[in-house]
């Protein structure tokens, strides 16, 4: 009784974390599943995933009551992450635990070198208005950086929302 009350306790305080910063909570559901509950590698993918994909509609909902939500852009990247999601499945089927694990602990290493980063760089100048305007390149470059959230998402069990952000 006490390790299912430990699981909603953490679940609660991952999905309350995750929709304050626009992700699905994997990078923090993968770890606790091995770690806490000693889950395998990829039923913790497979699990975060679930855990993920509802967290990423509550939020969505609470979002598109607010109305910060830019469909047609979020349609367009979509279009991209599927297909490297599907991929990424794939290869969790054919690559070892131990580098899924390795490639997990890269992606979390570098995701925090990128936050101190940004957060070094916000401080030394604020953040000026984004446009609402997509060129061409960008675009492209967008959806190419979807189809590998899209992969690294489903081969990691994570958000592609920590990825696409960046």
């Amino acid at each position: 009784m006490e390790i299912y009350f430990l699981a909603v306790l953490l679940g609660v305080i991952v999905g309350i974390v995750a929709s304050f910063f626009g992700i699905g909570g994997g990078v923090l559901f993968v770890p606790i599943l091995i770690l806490v509950f000693n889950y395998d590698t990829k039923m913790a993918i497979g699990t975060s995933l679930l855990a993920v994909f509802i967290t990423s509609i509550s939020s969505a909902l609470a979002y598109a009551r607010k109305e910060r939500i830019n469909y047609k852009l979020g349609l367009m990247l979509e279009s991209a992450s599927i297909p490297g999601a599907i991929l990424g499945a794939h290869i969790v089927t054919i690559v070892s635990v131990i580098l899924l694990r390795r490639i997990f602990s890269v992606f979390l290493l570098l995701l925090s070198a990128n936050l101190m980063i940004e957060k070094m760089q916000h401080n030394k100048q604020r953040t000026k208005q984004k446009s609402e305007q997509y060129t061409k390149n960008r675009l492209i470059q967008a959806e190419i950086l979807s189809f590998l959230a899209g992969m690294l998402s489903a081969m990691l069990g994570i958000g592609g929302g920590v990825l696409r952000f960046r």
